[in-house]
C-alpha cells in the first residue's frame, strides 16, 4: 500500500509539475516538443526498504531532472496506472506525442541525467551566493561570552 501511494504520488507529481511548464512552452513555440526522447525508469517495488529509499531517491532526481520540461516518466512493475497515463499522454495531439520512451536501468543513470540539467554558470552563482549567505551568517553569529561551542550546550545539557 505504501509503495503503491508513493508511486501514485510520483505520478501525478510528475504530471502537474510537467503539465504546466510543457503546455506553456509548447503554446509559445505553437507545437509539442518532437523526436527528444523521453527516459522512462521503473521501480522495483518489492517491499524492501531499499525500494523505499529507490522510490524517494528517483522522487528526488526527478524533480531535478524534469524542473525546465518533462524528460524522466517513473513506471512501476505493480501498478499499470503511470504506464497508464503514460500511453494517454503519447497519443496523437497530446503533449508527449513523438517522444520515443528510452528506459534508463539504473540509478547511476538518474544521477548522470540530473547532473546534465545544471548548467556550469548556473552552478558557479549558486555556489557565489552560498558563500555570500555563510559569510553573512558568521558576521550576525555571536561567540558565547563564557567561551562554550554548540558542542558544549549538547554535552552539558547547557541551555
Amino acid at each position: 500500500m505504501k509503495s503503491r501511494c508513493i508511486l501514485t504520488s510520483l505520478s501525478v507529481a510528475f504530471l502537474v509539475a510537467s503539465a504546466g511548464q510543457a503546455g506553456a512552452a509548447a503554446d509559445a513555440a505553437g507545437a509539442h516538443i518532437v523526436g527528444k526522447s523521453l527516459y522512462t525508469y521503473t521501480l522495483a517495488q518489492d517491499g524492501t526498504p531499499e525500494s523505499y529509499d529507490e522510490a524517494l531517491a528517483v522522487a528526488c532526481l526527478q524533480g531535478i531532472i524534469n524542473r525546465k520540461e518533462p524528460v524522466l516518466y517513473v513506471l512501476s512493475r505493480n501498478d499499470p496506472h503511470p504506464a497508464y497515463w503514460l500511453d494517454l499522454l503519447s497519443k496523437e495531439g497530446r503533449w508527449l506525442q513523438g517522444r520515443p520512451p528510452e528506459a534508463l536501468t539504473n540509478l547511476d543513470a538518474l544521477v548522470q541525467l540530473a547532473g546534465n540539467e545544471r548548467s556550469r554558470p548556473q552552478a558557479q552563482a549558486d555556489e557565489q551566493t552560498a558563500v555570500a549567505n555563510i559569510l553573512a551568517l558568521q558576521k550576525r553569529v555571536k561567540p558565547d561570552p563564557e567561551g562554550w561551542t554548540s558542542r558544549d550546550y549538547i554535552n552539558y545539557g547547557r541551555r
